[in-house]
């Protein structure tokens, strides 16, 4: 319809309706076939709200696939996400408790959508990620953890977003792999192999790290604090988890951001 008014509306002159409509017809072609999935590559962070609210990081990979998590600040519980993003824009996640985000990412990375969980439901909105911010933010941390158990950890930021690490409990002498997400604020999210549940933040400015740990199956809590690790031989040997695919925690979802 749009080709046939634009058409109407050129010369009378019968070579310039043919070279109007020509043009028209190349241009909605383009307009509607420019996206494709690498379009949407990148990370995402924003809030959900209804009948639970919180924050969720994601990341979206070159082939669409999606995976992040979630953070309810109702009830201080992270869950993990994944699903994808088609070349439209659209959007079809779910999360490890079989919840369910449905919605699009336009063209200036704002995300908008609902998302479902039993009998629950409600809205969430976003925004991609500055990427320089996120690259000033990866780097490797390391602190120490207090409360119903007590030791120290390490984490290894990368430049998407995604980090991995370990907690080593003084406690009950056990090493836990994590894995997480930090947006582009600093805000953190990680979950442990042992359903350790990490939310705190780093400080851009100054490297600190702050927040709070829950693992209900224990029942336990407390709180974690660090700074970011100076890397002296420039070569990573001070890095919290050696390469991609040595782990990282977080369960089956987050590993895929490996």
């Amino acid at each position: 319809m749009k080709v046939w008014l634009m058409g109407k509306n050129c010369s009378v002159v019968r070579h310039a309706v043919v070279i109007c409509l020509a043009m028209c017809c190349c241009i909605g072609f383009t307009a509607g076939s420019w996206a494709a999935i690498e379009d949407y590559t990148g990370s995402y962070s924003g809030t959900y709200s209804g009948d639970d609210n919180g924050v969720f990081h994601v990341i979206a990979g070159e082939n669409g696939a999606v995976v992040g998590m979630g953070w309810s600040t109702d009830t201080s519980e992270a869950v993990e996400i994944e699903g994808s993003v088609d070349d439209d824009g659209n959007f079809d996640l779910q999360d490890s408790w079989g919840g369910e985000m449905t919605g699009s990412i336009d063209t200036d990375g704002h995300l908008t959508g609902t998302w479902t969980g039993g009998t629950m439901s409600g809205d969430l909105e976003g925004q991609v990620q500055d990427p320089d911010q996120l690259e000033a933010i990866a780097g490797n941390y390391a602190g120490s953890s207090t409360g119903d158990s007590n030791g120290s950890w390490e984490m290894t930021v990368n430049a998407n977003g995604y980090l991995g690490g370990f907690i080593d409990s003084d406690t009950y002498d056990t090493i836990e792999p994590i894995g997480g997400v930090v947006n582009a604020d600093g805000v953190i999210i990680a979950l442990g192999d042992d359903e350790t549940m990490c939310y705190g933040t780093v400080n851009i400015d100054t490297g600190r790290v702050s927040g709070e740990w829950y693992n209900y199956d224990a029942p336990e809590s407390g709180t974690f604090s660090g700074s970011r690790v100076v890397d002296d031989n420039n070569d990573g040997s001070n890095a919290a988890i050696a390469a991609p695919g040595d782990g990282g925690g977080g369960g089956c979802f987050i590993q895929n951001l490996y």
